[in-house]
């Protein structure tokens, strides 16, 4: 299994703020789900950070 962070996405940037604050980066794994969720979970949207 992999995990693709790319540097100024989304998911790179959840993940630097977790490390610079000492937090974990929690996760959710789903296998089998509808193709919506897996259209849902690759849209771009715009990024609101905390």
């Amino acid at each position: 299994m992999a995990i693709r962070m790319v540097e100024g996405r989304h998911l790179h940037k959840c993940f630097t703020y977790a490390r610079d604050h000492g937090e974990d980066l929690n996760i959710a794994i789903g296998i089998g789900v509808h193709p919506a969720v897996n259209i849902a979970a690759a849209y771009q949207a715009a990024y609101v950070g905390r």
